[in-house]
């Protein structure tokens, strides 16, 4: 398998106790993003409007003292059902694709993420990579669901 090429996927189901309308509203907001997503300090627009397909964005990634820019874009938005974002970084590319259906009073997100690993450290790293972002996935999203059962 040749570099940039999927290495894995990762992916979750989330039943959330609030409308998908909501629920969409708050996971597209970059601004109300590093309340739930752990290490993201904050996002900044490089091109087109956000959120619209084929806008661009800089998150900034703070662990551990160290902080890290994570390049975006998004590829689709359809509001209240679809959001599709790619992250790349040096050594990795990140496609998610989450999902709203409406439930009435509720609704499930659907989560699928992609992962291509860009550099031989990060393929070699593969397994720890897979690990630690299946974990932040699952503790971001129930940040997420906290945020909007509250």
């Amino acid at each position: 398998m040749g570099l940039g090429q999927k290495q894995f996927a990762l992916g979750l189901t989330l039943e959330i106790n609030c409308p998908a309308v909501r629920a969409f509203e708050t996971a597209g907001d970059a601004a109300s993003q590093p309340a739930w997503i752990e290490s993201l300090v904050e996002v900044r627009p490089a091109g087109g409007e956000l959120p619209t397909a084929g806008s661009t964005f800089v998150q900034v990634h703070r662990e551990r003292g160290v902080e890290q820019l994570l390049e975006g874009e998004v590829i689709e938005w359809r509001p209240h059902e679809l959001m599709v974002v790619r992250l790349s970084h040096a050594d990795l590319i990140i496609e998610s694709r989450t999902e709203f259906e409406d439930l009435g009073q509720c609704c499930r997100l659907i989560l699928g993420t992609d992962v291509r690993l860009a550099s031989l450290k990060a393929r070699l790293a593969a397994p720890f990579l897979r690990q630690l972002l299946e974990a932040r996935m699952c503790s971001d999203f129930a940040r997420l669901k906290a945020m909007l059962e509250n």
